[in-house]
């Protein structure tokens, strides 16, 4: 085999890697997951690779390479883009990480809990300083420690939050229902915790989970809106967003009885933040989660695999959106596979100031 014709197979190749990605991040990984799901990613690639590498084996020549090298520069110009794109909404760094550098020697981070805070200056905001600590995608089982489940519970409740919220994905599997309410009645924050399911919970049993939460004194916002007080007299919404799983227009949609309180938004996925930035007036806050950082990063590259139809767009992190600020929480626990590796998992601190 020649040197050009083993080029033509590897360009190829990889051709058909990053068409797989694309369309994993954006179809596959939206699917339930099942045996079903895995064989047909599985033999999507091997489809790919197949197809990608004969046509670099048959049509071996300078030639062949326009075809695999016309896609790569295709999906290449696709990615810059979102990265433009991703930089116009860069919201602000964390004021506070304790894990804000990359320990290269260290790969392994499913356990290593992060706390990020940040500060965010809300215009015409007269309730003084208000906190709100985020988790997201619990993903609770006995597959990680209780011991690491109950030192998130502590941690989340010591940054005495006024308001405490989970986004979503509480389970993974409905066997490990009965490990969740113990965990959420650790959660104490002045005005209370209030949460949303994600997909794995629509998946599992959505009554159940929200009998759980009900339990544990969570309030469930699916369907509610809340008017919560704050400082001088100044009051706060909290409300939900469980599209695209949950087909019910929210009473956030409605027109706001009092416009001038903020609303603090929950969703699950960011991917509602198109949608949720369109209405009028706007959430002052989104908070999401459901991507997990990746789960699985790249030391300076990011993540590759995020269950996105905008790909890495919005992946972790605080980002702004037509006056909306959004943060997308990393998760605290990990689901296939169960493991993390250059993504910590967080609990996520913003602190309103006027």
């Amino acid at each position: 085999m020649s040197l050009l014709q083993l080029s033509s197979i590897l360009i190829a190749g990889m051709a058909g890697v990053a068409i797989f990605i694309m369309l994993y991040n954006r179809v596959f990984l939206q699917f339930k997951h099942s045996r079903a799901k895995l064989a047909v990613s599985l033999l999507s690639l091997l489809g790919l690779l197949t197809a990608f590498g004969l046509a670099g084996y048959i049509w071996s020549g300078y030639r062949s390479l326009l075809p695999a090298l016309g896609v790569l520069l295709a999906l290449g110009a696709g990615e810059g883009l979102r990265l433009l794109r991703r930089r116009r909404c860069q919201g602000s760094a964390p004021v506070e990480d304790t894990h804000r550098c990359i320990r290269l020697m260290q790969p392994l981070t499913t356990l290593d809990l992060a706390v990020r805070r940040y500060r965010v200056p809300l215009p015409g905001w007269q309730g003084g300083p208000f906190r709100i600590v985020q988790l997201s995608d619990l993903h609770i089982s006995d597959r990680l420690p209780s011991a690491y489940y109950e030192r998130v519970a502590d941690e989340a409740t010591a940054a005495g939050g006024d308001l405490l919220i989970v986004t979503g994905d509480m389970i993974s599997d409905l066997e490990y229902l009965p490990l969740l309410p113990p965990f959420l009645r650790r959660l104490r924050a002045r005005l209370g915790v209030y949460a949303v399911l994600g997909n794995h919970d629509w998946w599992s049993d959505p009554l159940a989970v929200q009998s759980a939460l009900a339990s544990a004194g969570v309030v469930w916002l699916a369907n509610s809106c809340r008017s919560l007080p704050a400082a001088n007299g100044a009051r706060i919404r909290i409300g939900g967003c469980e599209r695209p799983w949950s087909k019910e227009l929210a009473p956030w949609e409605a027109p706001p009885e009092n416009p001038a309180e903020p609303l603090i938004l929950l969703t699950h996925t960011p991917d509602n933040i198109f949608h949720i930035a369109r209405h009028v007036p706007p959430p002052a806050m989104v908070f999401a989660g459901h991507y997990h950082g990746g789960q699985i990063r790249v030391p300076w590259l990011g993540s590759l695999l995020v269950p996105s139809v905008h790909g890495r767009l919005f992946d972790h992190g605080h980002f702004m959106l037509k006056g909306v600020h959004l943060f997308v929480n990393a998760g605290i626990g990990a689901a296939m596979p169960r493991l993390r590796i250059y993504c910590n998992p967080e609990i996520t601190i913003v602190d309103l100031t006027m």
